[in-house]
């Protein structure tokens, strides 16, 4: 089974290593599978709806922010672009870090097709060194 997206963020990004440890409770993905009965598919289009819906808003906003002054403006600006430019940059070290993706970040970038790894925890046995299993990334 693969997933793909158009955008991934910190959550999408993260699903596949968490899903696959069983660390994934927390997640947006796991989340809207719940809550609304949906397949990975189903849930991650609803999150990539719901993330294109946020970020229209977000630019709607900085088109309507009103005046606060000569000497607040430049500043209020540039912490306004500071956070426009969180994304991307999110973005780029989820792909580029190694972290979620190993060596195929980049091409998982460009493509945005993620194989789906195998679960490798299995939550009933004791948290024993012996026992943990640190799952490599490499796809």
């Amino acid at each position: 089974m693969e997933c793909t997206c158009s955008r991934i963020p910190q959550d999408l990004a993260s699903y596949n290593k968490e899903q696959a440890t069983g660390d994934d409770q927390h997640n947006i993905l796991t989340i809207v599978m719940n809550q609304f009965g949906f397949t990975l598919d189903e849930a991650l289009k609803w999150t990539a709806d719901y993330h294109e819906e946020v970020e229209a808003r977000f630019l709607d906003g900085m088109k309507r922010l009103p005046s606060f002054g000569p000497d607040v403006d430049p500043q209020l600006q540039q912490f306004i672009q500071a956070i426009a430019m969180w994304p991307r940059t999110n973005d780029c070290w989820n792909f580029e870090s190694g972290r979620y993706f190993g060596s195929k970040g980049l091409e998982i970038q460009k493509t945005r097709i993620v194989p789906i790894m195998p679960k490798v925890v299995d939550n009933h046995r004791s948290l024993r060194r012996e026992n943990v299993v640190v799952p490599l990334v490499d796809l």
